[in-house]
């Protein structure tokens, strides 16, 4: 080891979300990453290690975007429905309690996938 240079990492560092937690799919990277071996091949012990995290790393964010893309596409649908409904509703062709709380369901549901990813 020598204390004289430093190396600098390239990129990102990761960052741990905890909304990742509240989502049953979110083991399933972590699993696959672990369960797939050491990566690294003939490096020593002491590099496997970051070598696995490393992968983690890659795999979470590939799941994460995934989940964001998902998420984006869910909140769109969500939206026209809103919308929809919306309309119906001014224009006086719609309008029911059960509207009402479909359009508020809708909205919270909006905030908390903003809010999540």
């Amino acid at each position: 080891m020598s204390w004289g240079k430093r190396k600098f990492r390239k990129g990102v560092p990761f960052k741990f979300n905890r909304v990742w937690l509240k989502d049953n799919e979110f083991n399933d990277p972590i699993k696959k990453s672990w369960s797939s071996g050491l990566h690294g091949g003939d490096s020593s012990p002491s590099q496997a290690l970051p070598d696995n995290l490393r992968a983690l790393k890659e795999k979470v964010k590939r799941w994460q975007n995934n989940k964001k893309k998902h998420n984006r596409l869910a909140l769109r649908e969500s939206q026209k429905e809103v919308d929809v409904r919306a309309e119906k509703v001014k224009n006086g062709i719609e309008y029911s309690l059960q509207i009402r709380t479909r359009i508020m369901e809708l909205e919270k549901k909006k905030k908390t996938t903003i809010v999540g990813y």
